[in-house]
């Protein structure tokens, strides 16, 4: 009875002692493996956003003998966007549609909460928004009908 429990004893020891090389270069292959899969092209991994490239689709004028502020404008798919994250305290403009091109489908504006408490604008329609005091920027879409292709241009007031 005791050559058998030394047998299978001396049976278990040999199977750990041989098991442990295999085991540790599994581990090993293992975390090569999940290293090389990490620099690899995966095909669902989403490219980054692509950056925005300025246009200028509107011309920007100053009201009463104001310079015109430095607005930048970016297409987002069939809106143009008009950034008015650089302004802040309280001022206007105007912004026209250039002649062949005339005014976009859908207009929006960018804003950076606190930088100023409204933003009103007039074209056809006079509307006006609250912006808020803190928080992420802010996209206030210009719903149909406060401009129209005849509009000649559209007042910007902020406050």
């Amino acid at each position: 009875m005791i050559h058998d429990s030394c047998r299978r004893l001396v049976a278990v020891t040999m199977v750990r002692t041989m098991h442990r090389p295999f085991t540790r270069f599994a581990i090993l292959l293992a975390a090569a493996l999940l290293t090389a899969c990490a620099s690899l092209h995966l095909p669902w991994r989403k490219p980054p956003p692509a950056v925005p490239v300025p246009v200028s689709e509107l011309i920007v004028e100053g009201v009463a003998g104001q310079p015109a502020p430095t607005v930048l404008q970016y297409w987002d798919r069939n809106t143009l966007r008009v950034d008015l994250s650089a302004l802040a305290g309280s001022g206007s403009l105007q912004l026209r549609a250039q002649p062949p091109n005339g005014w976009p489908v859908r207009l929006a504006f960018t804003v950076r909460p606190g930088s100023f408490r409204t933003l009103q604008v007039r074209g056809a329609q006079r509307l006006q928004f609250a912006v808020a005091e803190s928080g992420a920027p802010l996209t206030l879409l210009l719903p149909p009908g406060v401009y129209s292709v005849g509009s000649d241009s559209l007042s910007l007031r902020w406050e």
